[in-house]
């Protein structure tokens, strides 16, 4: 259309697009497929100003995309809002083609909700959810036919340099249990486990724990256990570098950890929860996990008794995991089509 002579500098092959705290999907997209990395982290850290977050996220995005223009664009999702650009992208940039990148929180409340969402996704050239499970959900919920491609496994030579974190014990086996607590994480279980299996294992748990403060139980466990607050990527890393078994929990069916991926990635003792997404993705059941406080330590103590034999396995794990993932990559990105 007319519009796109408006915006013809600095064009680019493509672009990834993202907000908020959590960019490990985004910078992994960008990575594997040699797209610029723009994300957008929150202006104000009020909770009473997240709206106005959200629209300077939406007007900078717009903003890069349209002077930038992508030849490819992918937009991740939530917050959702990003979205809504695509109407306008496809007005002023009517070459470039947009995919919009699905993670299961999509579908919950309040950014399923939001009006005329539905109508901006069927513009999009490509739907990508994150596993089959959110892929019949999406296909529902929106009227399209989204592809699966899974994340990427990160590469362990990324993080570089020693670790020096005072979270990590040299006489425990040292256990991480990346979290954000969010809504579908079993915030309870993980308070309990820090009581009761402290004594045999160092917890390091990961993420802003202010968010459960005022959950019964925490002062007890946060004495305990190490909790570490929000880390930085590279910090993250480190840690996850230095641990010995990461613990993945989660109570939703649909949702694939980035945390599981970074733990196989980086050739670690994983344990996940018992659900079948998790299970089809990484071990079958052998990995797996119930919610319960003594699943969860036998378990432990199993991998550690036989680490040698469960890090072959993990190997096999991970050799499997990649080649389909290189499947699914290929199949999206390489035979040129776009599915609505």
């Amino acid at each position: 259309m007319m519009c796109g002579k408006y915006f013809k500098r600095n064009k680019c092959s493509g672009m990834v697009v993202s907000w908020g705290n959590n960019i490990t999907r985004s910078t992994s997209l960008a990575k594997v497929l040699g797209f610029d990395d723009f994300h957008v982290r929150p202006t104000f850290k009020l909770k009473y100003l997240k709206l106005i977050n959200y629209i300077v996220a939406f007007l900078r995005s717009l903003w890069k995309i349209l002077v930038s223009r992508p030849r490819e664009l992918v937009l991740v999702g939530p917050p959702t809002f990003i979205f809504y650009a695509i109407p306008i992208i496809k007005c002023f940039l009517s070459e470039t083609r947009v995919t919009c990148d699905f993670h299961n929180g999509v579908l919950r409340y309040p950014w399923a909700a939001l009006p005329g969402l539905k109508r901006c996704i069927r513009e999009a050239d490509l739907v990508l959810s994150h596993n089959g499970k959110v892929k019949d959900e999406i296909d529902v919920f929106f009227g399209v036919n989204s592809r699966v491609l899974t994340d990427p496994l990160p590469a362990a030579h990324d993080t570089e340099g020693e670790v020096s974190s005072s979270h990590v014990s040299k006489i425990k086996l040292n256990v991480l249990v990346p979290c954000s607590f969010s809504i579908d994480e079993p915030v309870e279980l993980i308070l309990d486990l820090c009581v009761f299996a402290a004594k045999k294992f160092n917890l390091i748990v990961t993420g802003d724990y202010n968010k459960i403060r005022k959950r019964e139980g925490f002062k007890h466990a946060f004495g305990l256990a190490n909790f570490t607050g929000f880390l930085p990527k590279e910090k993250y890393r480190h840690l996850l570098a230095s641990s010995d078994v990461v613990l993945c929990l989660t109570n939703d069916d649909s949702v694939q950890m980035c945390a599981s991926n970074e733990a196989l990635g980086f050739s670690k003792l994983l344990l996940h929860s018992n659900t079948p997404v998790l299970n089809g993705l990484y071990s079958g059941k052998e990995l797996a996990v119930d919610h319960s406080v003594c699943s969860i330590v036998s378990a432990i103590e199993r991998l550690d008794a036989r680490k040698e034999y469960w890090q072959m396995y993990l190997g096999d794990v991970r050799e499997f995991y990649q080649s389909r993932w290189h499947r699914q990559f290929e199949s999206v990105f390489s035979d040129g089509e776009r599915s609505r």
